[in-house]
């Protein structure tokens, strides 16, 4: 329970700036930019969604903080004995890879499926590939969303240890 406190706190500590509120509001504005350009151009132009809106708004957000503590830990790594983690590679993996995925699956064929032949595979499996992509991308958002709220979880507790390590290190 006290660990659970501890992240919580951290991410007081860190949204009380509002460097970092800023930071979080430029990413998701960017995210989502980011999330329509890739839809766009792999539909030839037209935002065509087929996934649910609510989870592309959490897929941006949770990238979004993400990138955020990523942020403060890498700032915080450069004072001394700070504490850095890594995430924000992960943010924008997972923006990228729902922005493929949220597309009609037939619009996907050009983008994914040049990776996919690129990658060694023939044509019966790549077909087979973008059509479990297009009826199974629902379920993938969701793991992409579930991968961001892991890594902000990891992330907070390795600020909240380092945040520890330090107050410790300054009483004793």
């Amino acid at each position: 329970m006290r660990a659970q406190v501890d992240r919580l706190q951290v991410l007081r500590m860190v949204y009380a700036s509002p460097a970092y509120t800023l930071v979080n509001i430029s990413a998701a504005i960017f995210y989502y930019f980011l999330f329509r350009y890739v839809l766009a151009s792999q539909n030839y132009g037209i935002f065509l969604l087929t996934a649910p809106q609510a989870w592309i708004y959490a897929l941006v957000i949770s990238s979004s903080v993400l990138l955020t503590l990523g942020v403060y830990g890498i700032r915080s790594a450069f004072e001394p004995r700070g504490n850095a983690i890594t995430g924000e590679g992960a943010s924008v993996a997972t923006t990228l890879l729902g922005a493929l995925v949220s597309g009609c699956a037939s619009c996907q064929a050009p983008l994914i499926g040049t990776l996919l032949y690129a990658a060694g595979l023939d044509a019966l499996s790549v077909s087979g590939v973008i059509s479990w992509i297009g009826s199974n991308q629902a379920l993938i958002l969701l793991a992409f969303i579930v991968i961001n709220l892991a890594m902000i979880y990891y992330s907070t507790g390795k600020i909240a240890e380092g945040c520890r390590i330090r107050q410790r290190r300054r009483r004793g």
